[in-house]
């Protein structure tokens, strides 16, 4: 018994600095950090600037009746049937006017006009009698006037008598009235025939008014006429877009261009040209991702339209301190509405075939990038110092500090210090 007692004290006297040994070791051993990594890669970069707004048309009239009435009719489309929202309208062309979308009754105007043009021949033939009238009076003028001055020599000659002076003084005192009294009768006729006339444009204007046409080629966006509505004119100086909706006849649209008015900050918006690349998407940037992660034959058909910087503002906001951006639409204007509210991009730079890691990798100390390395054979993290440069929303560009190939880490670097040992996520190794 002794001696087992003493084997197993000595067992426990050598094991013991053993253990110890063992476990001294293993707490040296750092554990290493997890993180996430990635490839550095070449490709293109664009650095897009971003914001939200309204698509309107670019041709756009808002419809309107001048005067008050009662609608008595609705324009037809090409399968007559009565003109509604979409409807397709044609507008002026080859001198003839654009089509009818509603008329208002203009019965009392034709008679006005009916009787205007009465009146108004009445007025021409009594100006055609005044003009006639002084012709003769004038004739009758210059033959008293001959027969005064045949007078006076006569009686300066002492063959006729003073009476036959007084006498042809006389009838040319009274030519030369009746010359008036024509020529006052022809001014009457002919201010009664111009009043007429103006009354008659002014009647035809006022049909012209009662009837709305097509301004343009294009499709109706919004109809509020019906037969047997009463109509008025739109309220002064009412300017709210929704009430004008709302309130107007009808508005015709051109589907072909949409527009696109946007603010843009300062800082980014004066560096913008007109004619710059730019896109409109229904549905908000998720549908720019999608198209940016796309390519090939497989890629989604996407409500994206493509457009323009059509005119940037010389000047800047001074309530917002932004940048008034107008974009129009090139191609894709069917994936819009007017009024809808859309999601754009422009094109600010872009570089063809640069070195670029995710925007997640670089990390930023005073200014100066940094990213962390990856030692695949040692299983260790090593910190470079970058260069970067052009970055849009998922890539950055790297200028120097990196080559295609080497593997960065993009997720973990709080955790990391130059040389650490790492542990890459889903790799399934623990170095």
């Amino acid at each position: 018994m002794a001696g087992r007692h003493g084997i197993t004290a000595a067992f426990l006297v050598l094991g013991f600095p053993l253990a110890l040994g063992s476990t001294a070791a293993a707490q040296s051993v750092p554990t290493p950090v997890t993180v996430a990594v990635t490839e550095v890669t070449r490709g293109p970069i664009r650095a897009w600037i971003s914001t939200e707004g309204t698509a309107l048309a670019a041709r756009r009239e808002i419809l309107h009746f001048d005067l008050a009435g009662k609608v008595v009719e609705i324009g037809r489309d090409a399968e007559s049937q009565s003109l509604r929202e979409g409807s397709k309208v044609t507008g002026p062309a080859n001198g003839k006017p654009g089509q009818l979308i509603g008329r208002l009754d203009e019965r009392d105007l034709g008679e006005q006009v009916v009787s205007q043009v009465a009146q108004t021949e009445a007025a021409r033939q009594r100006a055609e009698g005044a003009r006639s009238a002084i012709n003769e009076a004038r004739s009758a003028l210059a033959h008293a006037e001959q027969q005064l001055a045949r007078a006076r020599d006569l009686v300066n000659k002492g063959i006729a008598p003073r009476k036959q002076l007084d006498d042809a003084e006389n009838d040319q005192r009274q030519a030369k009235a009746r010359v008036q009294r024509a020529e006052t009768d022809m001014a009457a006729a002919q201010a009664e025939v111009n009043a007429a006339q103006s009354q008659i444009a002014q009647a035809r204007i006022r049909m012209e008014q009662s009837a709305l046409r097509a301004p343009f080629d294009g499709i109706i966006g919004f109809m509020n006429l019906a037969v047997g509505d009463y109509v008025s004119p739109l309220p002064a100086g009412l300017q709210d877009m929704g009430q004008l909706m709302r309130m107007a006849a009808a508005v015709v649209i051109d589907p072909t261009a949409y527009e696109v008015v946007v603010e843009i900050p300062s800082f980014q918006g004066m560096s913008l040209r007109r004619g710059m690349p730019a896109q409109i998407a229904w549905g908000g940037t998720n549908l720019f991702d999608i198209a940016d992660n796309s390519a090939g034959d497989k890629a989604p058909t996407l409500p994206i339209a493509r457009a323009e910087v059509y005119a940037v503002a010389p000047t800047i906001a001074p309530d917002s301190r932004a940048v008034r951006v107008r974009l129009r639409t090139l191609e894709g204007a069917e994936h819009l509405l007017d009024g809808l509210y859309v999601a754009v991009r422009i094109l600010a730079d872009e570089r063809a075939d640069v070195v670029r890691v995710p925007v997640e990798a670089p990390r930023y100390d005073a200014g100066e990038g940094y990213v962390f390395v990856i030692d695949g054979k040692a299983g260790t993290a090593h910190r470079r110092i970058i260069k970067y440069g052009l970055a849009d929303g998922g890539m950055i560009q790297i200028r120097e500090g990196l080559e295609p190939g080497e593997t960065v880490v993009v997720a973990g670097q709080e955790r990391l210090a130059d040389g650490a040992l790492v542990h890459i996520a889903g790799s399934g190794s623990g170095s």
